[in-house]
């Protein structure tokens, strides 16, 4: 089943999370880069990310906007350019 955005559903019609998710992620302009990390924060976050049903780049994303909240950072809409730098 499909919903209007393209998302798929269960037979009864509910859309996953997860079709969500990829239906929004497929959309979004991402900027791929490397990340090195300690191996036990690795497995740490990768564990973290399977309870909450994220995959490890998702759950990463995910800390980061919540660090970013928190230090009162908002981040420009999707569809704004970023402030040039000065200097």
């Amino acid at each position: 089943m499909r919903t209007k955005g393209g998302a798929t559903g269960d037979a009864a019609g509910c859309v996953t999370r997860a079709a969500v998710l990829r239906h929004v992620m497929a959309k979004k302009e991402v900027k791929p880069f490397l990340l090195r990390l300690d191996p036990r924060v690795h497995a740490a976050v990768q564990r973290w990310a399977e309870e909450d049903l994220r995959s490890l780049n998702g759950q990463i994303e995910f800390i980061l906007r919540q660090a970013l909240a928190k230090r009162g950072i908002k981040l420009d809409a999707p569809d704004e350019e970023p402030p040039a730098a000065s200097g």
